[in-house]
């Protein structure tokens, strides 16, 4: 789904599959599952894994994984745990589906979306960016000293109009 590939989950035992590792290379104790994760997710990462078997939550979660060889994949993980008679969490079972080329494309988009704006705010000429129904979305700084207008202002093209043609003639 979206360029994401399931690559199975630690209770299964397919977990070395994700994080790199060859079959009876992972141990599947979950201590091996948090020393793989990347040092920044740890915290968050085992947070919402102890939500999940407290009952608190459910186990829906990203977090990155680092490969014996030092590069660092992204992972969408889905669990469910099951309890015991007296709701004692006894096993988890889940699902990972590595998401690093979802996550490197949007890095991708927000870079491109950064450059285009900071683009668009640093251009000489005043500029008004609408969207195909019209509505602006977004006054250069130019803009803005040029006419004197903020986008509250002129939320249509049809408003730009009105206050830069006002008469219907022209």
């Amino acid at each position: 789904a979206g360029g994401a590939r399931r690559v199975g989950g630690a209770a299964s035992g397919t977990f070395p599959f994700a994080s790199g590792r060859r079959p009876g290379e992972f141990g599947g104790a979950y201590e091996a599952w948090l020393r793989g994760l990347h040092p920044d997710d740890r915290e968050h990462s085992n947070a919402v894994s102890q939500r999940a078997r407290d009952g608190e939550g459910d186990y829906d979660t990203e977090f990155r994984v680092v490969w014996p060889d030092g590069s660092v994949h992204w992972l969408k993980a889905n669990g469910l745990v099951f309890r015991d008679e007296q709701g004692a969490a006894v096993r988890m079972v889940g699902v990972n589906y590595d998401i690093t080329e979802r996550k490197h494309a949007e890095a991708a988009v927000r870079a491109s979306e950064e450059l285009f704006r900071a683009a668009i705010e640093f251009l000489p000429i005043p500029l008004a960016v609408a969207d195909v129904a019209g509505r602006i979305v977004h006054l250069n700084q130019r803009f803005t000293e040029q006419y004197g207008y903020t986008l509250p202002d002129l939320p249509t093209i049809d408003a730009w109009m009105q206050q830069a043609y006002p008469d219907p003639a022209y």
